[in-house]
């Protein structure tokens, strides 16, 4: 099957800008969850150890960001007018740039899952109590 590269790339954007939106929404539950796990807990140890997670989040968030910004730069360099660009009018490092940006997700994916069993297991944690 032939398919064209500015397709292929805007397929992989799409994919990728729609993962990093449930991302984006599990890392949001995960913070109120942790706020609700300090609010109910006095325990200065288990406290500090929930605003570390916190911030490992807010890192994460930042970084979701920074993600959907490349990739919305990339979509708007294989597209004019609303159309996808012919292949002999792409920029010439839009296949680097997107195997730049294919690495980038998934470290953050491969990253996100660590921060998330990270916080099953805290909260597990304080089942146990």
């Amino acid at each position: 099957m032939i398919f064209s590269i500015a397709g292929y790339c805007f397929d992989e954007l799409t994919d990728w800008d729609e993962m990093i939106r449930f991302l984006r929404e599990e890392l949001e539950d995960f913070e109120q969850r942790l706020d609700d796990a300090i609010r109910r807990d006095s325990i200065p140890a288990l406290a500090g150890q929930a605003e570390d997670l916190l911030e490992r989040l807010e890192l994460k968030k930042t970084e979701l960001l920074r993600l959907e910004a490349a990739i919305q730069a990339q979509d708007n360099r294989i597209m004019q007018d609303g159309e996808l660009l012919d292949d002999t009018n792409l920029p010439p490092d839009v296949i680097s740039s997107q195997d730049s940006l294919r690495a980038d997700m998934f470290t953050a994916e491969k990253d996100f899952i660590d921060l998330k069993y990270g916080v099953y297991d805290f909260l597990s944690g304080l089942l146990k109590q």
